[in-house]
């Protein structure tokens, strides 16, 4: 014995399952909606160990007024349009782009300094190199001397 089938090409005891599960799964859809809907528009619990637990469940009880669309500020008039965003940006890579020349073009200011210190020093002949005088060493140490001990004194 054949079944008939529905419009849908099933055989109609599929079709009949296939609405229940359909209106089945709308009405769990549906529940959990609602539960979703009532806990977003409740507040939490109140912590009752907390020091501002009674101000909290105060204004929680409080009914504030609605803004209406009135009040909804106007639009920002300060902020640029794409165009010149797009010039403002430009100009920036330009600049970047600029400095990068100029450094590449004046490599002084890309050096290691230690090593050109020990280079410099080895282009002077020995008997010209002068000696540094002593007596800022000894300023300098007994600045330095004050310092320290200035910062150890307990307050």
């Amino acid at each position: 014995m054949r079944t008939k089938r529905a419009r849908t090409g099933l055989p109609r005891r599929h079709g009949r399952t296939g609405v229940r599960l359909l209106a089945l799964s709308l009405a769990g859809g549906l529940s959990a909606c609602a539960q979703v809907e009532r806990a977003a528009f409740t507040p939490p619990p109140v912590n009752p160990s907390s020091p501002i637990a009674a101000y909290a469940e105060q204004v929680s009880r409080e009914r504030f007024r609605t803004p209406s669309f009135r009040e909804v500020p106007p639009k920002v008039s300060d902020i640029p349009s794409p165009a010149a965003y797009k010039t403002a940006v430009i100009q920036e890579v330009e600049q970047r782009r600029a400095v990068a020349a100029w450094l590449a073009t004046h490599p002084q200011l890309n050096f290691d300094a230690e090593s050109y210190a020990e280079a410099q020093k080895q282009r002077i002949p020995s008997g010209e190199v002068v000696a540094v005088p002593t007596q800022h060493d000894a300023e300098a140490e007994a600045f330095a001397k004050r310092l320290r001990e200035e910062a150890a004194k307990p307050q």
